[in-house]
């Protein structure tokens, strides 16, 4: 089918999207699969509030993962829990960890053992904040809790990626800078010690940005890092979610069934950091979703369901996922109503949804991954 640039349903089109979602960098690789395939307005999308907290505010709300507990909190509410995270309170500030940490502000050292670093940044990596929205639900619902963050003041453009001022009791300003933080968790609750990093990707430094995080794996003692993307790509939405893995170290790839990562071109922070691991000596495993691309503008629950799962499989953690069942279903049924809207969008996924029946004798995970690599060759040979 012949590739069409226009909106269904009117009030989005292709050559504005890169352009109009201000909180997350879209990417070469995001706007490929957008300008190859349909698309669909998601204007009409609505986004449910959580069914645990029924706030719109938290992982799952339209802003994205939101700042978690903090130690400092914990320990000012009396709600500290030993089962979920020791803290000790012997570094703090700048200088708190180790020396080459010149960013890291700590606020804590997690008491884990051994743990496993799982990290998220929206923007170039981050379809549908698919990948943001997973790591926020894990560390929400896990009640993980903060004991460090990255300076923004090194790593961020803000004219690119801006502060947000608040007003406090009526008259009090605040400015919420970018925040890129770690939370930790133990396995007392959920099995396996575990710290989750979130953050946008970021503009400036970022062989020193990875470096840092690397600091805190070392001074954590992690046993691997695990990051979380999104793409789109040419995927129906009425059918399971498609999520693939890479590794560099062969023999993780093997242990965990993953395809060794053999790609060439251009890359995100999240290419940047697994450099960073391989040269640290620390395993590391990529896990990715595919988001319809016809829906490039919408949150999507039902690929951060699917991120959570293959993680929680991989690590067996325990983590309740019904209130991204509940969003994941209405979001199938949602833009259902919209692809109904359009009869050669109707005729588009149906194409899509025969192509990814047939491809079940198959890796649909290894296509996806020759589909993806194949672009990003071909877009940096085009300059």
């Amino acid at each position: 089918m012949a590739a069409s640039s226009r909106s269904v349903g009117g009030g989005f089109d292709l050559d504005s999207w890169g352009t109009s979602r201000a909180n997350a960098s879209t990417s070469s690789l995001v706007t490929c699969f957008a300008t190859s395939t349909r698309t669909i307005a998601v204007a009409s999308l609505e986004h449910s509030p959580c069914v645990a907290c029924r706030s719109t505010d938290c992982a799952l709300g339209p802003a994205g993962p939101t700042r978690a507990p903090h130690v400092t909190d914990a320990v000012a509410s009396g709600g500290t829990d030993a089962s979920v995270v020791e803290v000790r309170n012997e570094a703090t500030g700048p200088a708190g960890g180790p020396e080459h940490s010149r960013y890291i502000e700590w606020t804590g050292l997690p008491e884990v053992q051994r743990p496993v670093l799982v990290a998220a940044f929206e923007g170039w990596n981050d379809a549908g904040d698919a990948a943001t929205t997973a790591v926020g639900h894990l560390r929400d619902r896990l009640r993980a809790v903060a004991f460090a963050t990255i300076d923004p003041e090194e790593f961020y453009d803000f004219t690119s990626t801006r502060p947000i001022v608040h007003i406090e009791d009526g008259s009090t300003r605040s400015v919420e800078w970018p925040l890129t933080e770690f939370c930790a968790v133990g396995r007392d609750r959920v099995g396996t010690d575990l710290i989750t990093l979130l953050g946008s990707e970021p503009q400036l430094r970022w062989r020193t940005f990875c470096d840092e995080i690397i600091s805190v794996a070392r001074q954590t003692n992690a046993r691997m890092v695990i990051t979380l993307g999104a793409l789109l790509a040419e995927v129906p939405h009425t059918r399971p979610t498609a999520v693939f893995g890479t590794s560099y170290d062969s023999t993780v790839a093997q242990e965990l069934g993953l395809q060794p990562s053999s790609y060439e071109g251009p890359t995100g922070i999240v290419g940047v950091l697994h450099n960073a691991c391989v040269l640290a000596g620390i395993p590391s495993v990529s896990l990715w979703a595919a988001v319809p691309s016809y829906v490039p503008g919408a949150n999507s629950p039902k690929a951060a369901l699917a991120l959570v799962e293959r993680i929680t499989d991989m690590l067996g953690l325990g983590v309740p996922t019904i209130d991204l069942e509940i969003a994941a279903a209405a979001y199938e049924r949602q833009v259902t109503e919209l692809v109904g809207e359009d009869d050669e969008t109707v005729t588009y996924v149906e194409q899509l949804e025969e192509r990814f029946d047939e491809s079940q004798g198959v890796s649909p995970a290894g296509s996806l991954v020759e589909e993806v690599e194949q672009y990003l060759r071909n877009q940096r040979e085009q300059g």
